[in-house]
């Protein structure tokens, strides 16, 4: 287990009277093993379970991560633990509420908030951390076999959590506000939108700029290696996909919704938005692998459905609009 103490509960919870760790401990355990399990993937947990256990001093990398990890373990375990921290089952298999001169069970109003804002602690704590993994992969790794053999690996990068959010433009909740949609920074709704990100990822992004150009800008994204173009470029692709995705989802894709904007406004934002990127990228040598940089391409628009469709227009067939 990566927290093990009254004291390390108390950081995060300071009006924390519980004394006996053994209490929350199962908490605890559950939190870990169902929340932190998953993103870190088991040889990255392995090897931080390693270090917490050791009488060694981690180097600043790894304090940093256990410090990040520790948070959302205790949110989520304490949110877990809140409804039956004062209910006790009976000899004969009731539930009493435990009481006495000094205090009283909180009101069901105190209690509801108190696990709202744990739980929406708990999903920034994993977004926070997502973010640290992404910029910070790099520093944790193991070698794998010897001599002319060995390799090393970024162990988060053997998670299945990496894989299944990785591949995409836009990878935690605060990237899809930073982009345009306002979600709250609420990780459960990120996680809601992503089969749809995905989607609007394959068949409204890749068709345009390519899928080499795609590949290549997400695994310069994923390992740090972003270029100034690259930088530039990046912010426009992934308003484009944002705004296409809410275009597309039924819980943004309202009436007068959260911007006060419809599927029409979110369609022609992500039109404006990928017009933009393909422009930046129309003669700009970085992109060999975008289609608009081919000979003789030039980049046309038309409507297409209910947003805006781009296409280069090959000087080889002058009337076929082909797809990118």
């Amino acid at each position: 287990m990566l927290v093990s103490t009254i004291d390390e509960i108390i950081r995060l919870f300071p009006n924390n009277t519980i004394a006996d760790f053994r209490k929350i401990e199962a908490y605890m355990r559950s939190a870990e093993r169902t929340f932190l399990y998953p993103i870190l993937g088991a040889p990255l947990h392995r090897k931080l379970n390693e270090l917490y256990n050791s009488t060694e001093e981690p180097d600043e990398h790894y304090a940093e991560l256990l410090e990040l990890v520790q948070i959302p373990i205790i949110q989520f375990g304490m949110h877990k633990a809140i409804p039956s921290l004062n209910i006790t089952i009976n000899q004969s298999g009731g539930f009493t509420v435990t009481t006495n001169e000094n205090t009283a069970p909180a009101s069901k109003d105190r209690t509801e908030k108190l696990l709202d804002s744990t739980l929406t602690d708990a999903w920034d704590a994993v977004d926070f951390l997502l973010e640290f993994l992404e910029r910070s992969s790099r520093y944790f790794t193991e070698t794998v076999g010897e001599g002319e053999g060995a390799e090393t690996k970024e162990l988060w990068k053997e998670s299945a959590y990496y894989w299944k959010q990785t591949g995409l433009l836009i990878f935690t909740a605060a990237e899809f506000e930073d982009a345009g949609i306002y979600i709250e920074r609420k990780r459960r709704r990120f996680i809601e939108l992503l089969p749809t990100l995905r989607q609007a990822q394959r068949f409204f992004i890749a068709p345009n700029i390519g899928e080499k150009t795609l590949n290549a800008l997400i695994a310069r994204k994923m390992d740090g290696q972003l270029t100034d173009a690259d930088k530039e470029l990046l912010p426009f692709l992934q308003s484009a996909l944002a705004f296409y995705t809410a275009s597309q989802d039924k819980g943004l894709n309202v009436p007068e919704g959260t911007h006060g904007l419809n599927s029409l406004s979110y369609s022609q934002r992500a039109s404006q938005n990928m017009l933009e990127a393909m422009r930046r990228m129309k003669g700009n040598m970085a992109y060999p692998d975008f289609p608009g940089n081919a000979k003789d391409a030039t980049v046309t628009k038309a409507k297409g459905g209910d947003c805006d469709a781009f296409f280069l227009l090959s000087a080889y067939s002058p009337t076929e609009q082909k797809p990118v």
